[in-house]
């Protein structure tokens, strides 16, 4: 009697241990070969193209737009350009720039920003090293600097938090993102371990747009790290592995070129025919979409509810029917709402002898365009 009652209590305790396994078996996180495995087009249709010209002035010039934020609710565009920052109401008319210097609410050179809707101020990084922060008019609040984990971008997690991506990662710092607290002025927590990229130092590609979402989840991507993470709770997940094959840098070349000339590692690597790092990795309409750091700037876009279909464009621009010119080939800002392009009005004007020029975009209105115009906003939504 008492030998089948043992048997009897071995045998639910080997269930509720190998039981719990077999019906809830833990999830991997899927790797997918970025080689396309469908050959038809991806033809995506549910979107909406609105094109936002800015106005152009002395003061509000603007070149090679790193970043974008359209507050819609707030009357507010918001673009980083020049290493400064611009502000434009939502009918393009300019309303001012940061200051530049070494004066009190002054910048000198901005990598990247980060807006708070709700409480309508705006953070700016500024030489990697302080966090200035302004209201919606572009009115100086105050200025912390970075002590350590110096960075190239910031994100606002809520109105008491930012999250900030480390610009070198590697050597005595082990984490890509890190939260920062700013009445305490302290990184209280670190995610992403440096384990998850294959180079033992991050590249030196600056990306001011390393946030995006996922419905209403917030996404994670860096150059560094072939994969996507998503934040669960209070950590980031990783939610893709992203494998480049053959195209990989071998690493004991990479590895030794990142320690001994990290600024070169880029060029050299791709004159090699390698793929050195991601240039952007996102969701939009159901579709994982990745850039490759290649010569053709060549997008993948991912089935997000079947991950092993896999589509292929030489530019992202296709996807969404823009025409393939060389200011298209980055997104610039990503919403939760929408995706936001730049597009320089001279990459139409084949002719240079022309001044004026009336185009078309996804058959909306026709745009007349002068060849010195500062360059116009794209947002699919």
């Amino acid at each position: 009697m008492k030998t089948s009652f043992f048997y009897i209590i071995c045998f639910f305790l080997f269930s509720a241990i190998t039981g719990c396994n077999s019906t809830h078996p833990k999830k991997t996180t899927p790797s997918i070969q970025l080689n396309p495995t469908q050959k038809e087009k991806l033809q995506l249709s549910n979107f909406d193209t609105e094109v936002i010209q800015l106005e152009t002035t002395k003061n509000s010039m603007l070149k090679n737009i790193q970043k974008a934020f359209v507050d819609y609710e707030n009357d507010r565009i918001f673009i980083l350009s020049r290493f400064n920052l611009f502000l434009f109401h939502l009918d393009g008319t300019y309303i001012k720039k940061l200051s530049v210097g070494r004066g009190p609410g002054e910048v000198l050179q901005l990598s990247s920003f980060t807006v708070n809707k709700v409480e309508k101020t705006i953070c700016v990084l500024d030489m990697g090293r302080d966090l200035s922060f302004y209201d919606y008019s572009g009115n100086f609040i105050k200025k912390n600097k970075l002590e350590s984990f110096y960075s190239m971008d910031a994100f606002y997690k809520d109105n008491e938090n930012l999250f900030l991506v480390c610009k070198y990662v590697g050597g005595s710092e082990k984490y890509f993102v890190g939260n920062y607290n700013i009445e305490t002025t302290k990184i209280t927590k670190k995610h992403i371990s440096s384990s998850k990229s294959p180079y033992d130092i991050s590249t030196n590609l600056l990306m001011p747009n390393s946030f995006s979402y996922s419905d209403n989840n917030l996404l994670f991507f860096s150059p560094s790290i072939f994969g996507l993470f998503e934040l669960n709770g209070e950590n980031f997940k990783q939610i893709l592995k992203l494998d480049i094959e053959e195209r990989m840098p071998p690493l004991n070349f990479a590895n030794k070129l990142l320690l001994n000339n990290r600024s070169a590692f880029r060029d050299e690597a791709k004159q090699r025919g390698y793929i050195p790092q991601l240039l952007y990795a996102f969701c939009f309409n159901d579709y994982y979409f990745v850039g490759v750091d290649d010569n053709e700037f060549s997008c993948y876009a991912i089935n997000k509810k079947n991950v092993n279909d896999v589509f292929y464009e030489e530019t992202i621009a296709k996807y969404f029917n823009l025409p393939k010119i060389k200011s298209l080939q980055l997104p610039i800002g990503f919403q939760k709402d929408c995706i936001i392009f730049s597009c320089n009005p001279s990459d139409f004007f084949e002719d240079i002898s022309l001044s004026q020029k009336t185009i078309k975009l996804n058959n909306k209105s026709a745009l007349t365009l002068n060849i010195d115009d500062n360059p116009f906003l794209v947002v699919i939504k």
